[in-house]
């Protein structure tokens, strides 16, 4: 029995959802289409996640409202986020250039009507093969196949014995771009050396990426933040040494809010200062404590879709929950090791779902939370193999919700999926190309480029995820 998922719009695809249901289910297969008895929110987010677990293949029914769709797209992350067998079904009138999530990157279907789609689905699901069609054009496509494969086959040994007898690298001396670092993630660029001038760092820190791909850097040591386009030309720069207003005593942690509110931690003024996009000063939020919205040694930062404020209290071993504006609303955590509990944490990311993920430094792991606190789960112990951690600080989410922390005494940074399994991992101590001397913060574009603090060689690296 296969157990299919149908996510879809109501508003102009369940009639294909129910006709997808009858059908499946009258052949013997479980089909989950129904979402009325769920209510959005958390439950309705746990009750989808566990039936597309439970599911085999995952059917996405693209109609114009289905790409508007916040549920859909949802569905359609947790399905990838779970490597679940992904089948886009595009209603004519839409084109693949319309589709979104990466569901252009995924072999589907286009069906005009009821029965076009399910002979399409019955073709791709199960094989089935059109009873309407002449057996001729079977066989002649079986035919066209097997040529087509034979020249492949013939081109593929001709390029190969040419590489072999050629052993001189045909470069004409300049690096090439991007560079492989796994077969997985690729160097692109970097900028930066150690110094104060524009462009230049000392003592690097956090990094975050506004809605237009601009990048922020806490220049740390220099007291100020450093604003730059992705391709790393400086644009502006703000702050100086102080501790009123717009003056730094040791800046740490930034983040951009959608609105373009900038939000700085000063570890040492145990303060968040808020600027506009363009780095005029706004308010400061906090005073030097462990009460409620007072902080010692305040790091990370980290902003959810409703705009609260998530601020990670780091001597206080504690995430604080504030408004926009800086008014307190919960927190959770103590000093320990135990679930929930935290020793001398740095790095915050919240992924779109509104789960919180937090480096937990000095315990060598991540912890995971709901977006009000509750513990979910955890992963790494200290060491150097794959999955462990020494002294990890930034941690980034990106779209499709994988996870991405800088481990920062390993000199590398890895990747896993929002459950803590173990994807992949690059960098070495070093200063070349992909190579770290304690990787710091950590950002991901709308592109998925990576960007990474490389924060003693007082530079910016910048890596792209090589796609299959």
């Amino acid at each position: 029995m296969t157990k299919i998922f149908v996510s879809y719009s109501r508003s102009d695809g369940g009639d294909f959802a129910d006709h997808i249901s009858q059908h499946y289910q009258k052949e013997g297969n479980d089909v989950f289409i129904d979402q009325e008895d769920i209510v959005a929110g958390e439950e309705w987010s746990e009750k989808i996640k566990r039936s597309i677990s439970n599911s085999n293949i995952i059917i996405v029914v693209v109609t114009r409202a289905a790409l508007k769709s916040l549920e859909v797209e949802k569905e359609v992350m947790e399905s990838i986020e779970q490597r679940k067998r992904i089948i886009p079904a595009r209603y004519k009138g839409v084109s693949w250039n319309d589709l979104k999530w990466d569901l252009n990157k995924i072999h589907g279907i286009e069906f005009e009507n009821k029965n076009s789609l399910i002979r399409s689905l019955d073709e791709v699901i199960f094989k089935k093969k059109d009873p309407r069609q002449p057996q001729h054009i079977k066989d002649n496509r079986k035919l066209y196949f097997i040529f087509f494969g034979a020249i492949v086959s013939i081109i593929l040994i001709l390029i190969f014995l040419n590489s072999i007898q050629d052993d001189k690298p045909k470069n004409d001396g300049k690096q090439l771009s991007p560079i492989p670092i796994t077969s997985e993630i690729s160097f692109i660029d970097s900028w930066g050396v150690k110094g104060n001038d524009t462009g230049q760092f000392d003592y690097p820190s956090g990094i975050d990426i506004d809605s237009s791909g601009n990048v922020y850097v806490v220049d740390s040591n220099n007291k100020r933040v450093q604003k730059f386009f992705k391709t790393g030309e400086n644009i502006e720069e703000f702050g100086k040494e102080g501790s009123n207003g717009e003056r730094f005593k040791n800046p740490l942690g930034i983040e951009v809010d959608s609105l373009g509110n900038v939000y700085v931690s000063d570890v040492e003024a145990n303060t968040i200062q808020q600027f506009t996009i363009d780095g005029q000063y706004k308010r400061e939020i906090g005073t030097t404590g462990s009460g409620n919205g007072q902080f010692n040694d305040p790091s990370g930062i980290d902003i959810d879709k409703d705009g609260n404020v998530y601020v990670v209290d780091r001597q206080n071993d504690r995430i604080q929950k504030l408004t926009k504006d800086g008014e307190y609303i919960q927190e959770w955590g103590i000093t320990g090791n135990g679930k929930g509990q935290f020793d001398y944490p740095i790095g915050i990311s919240i992924d779109y779902l509104g789960y919180v993920y937090i480096s937990d430094t000095n315990n060598h792991r991540i912890q995971k939370f709901t977006n009000n606190g509750q513990y979910i789960t955890e992963w790494g112990t200290k060491g150097t193999d794959k999955g462990r951690f020494d002294y990890p600080t930034g941690i980034a989410v990106d779209n499709l919700g994988f996870i991405y922390v800088s481990d920062s005494k390993n000199n590398r940074v890895q990747k896993f999926t929002n459950n803590g399994q173990y994807i992949t991992e690059w960098g070495t101590k070093g200063t070349e190309n992909g190579q770290f001397d304690f990787p710091a913060g950590i950002d991901i574009d709308s592109e998925g480029n990576i960007y990474v603090v490389d924060r003693s060689n007082a530079r910016i690296q910048k890596f792209s995820e090589v796609k299959n």
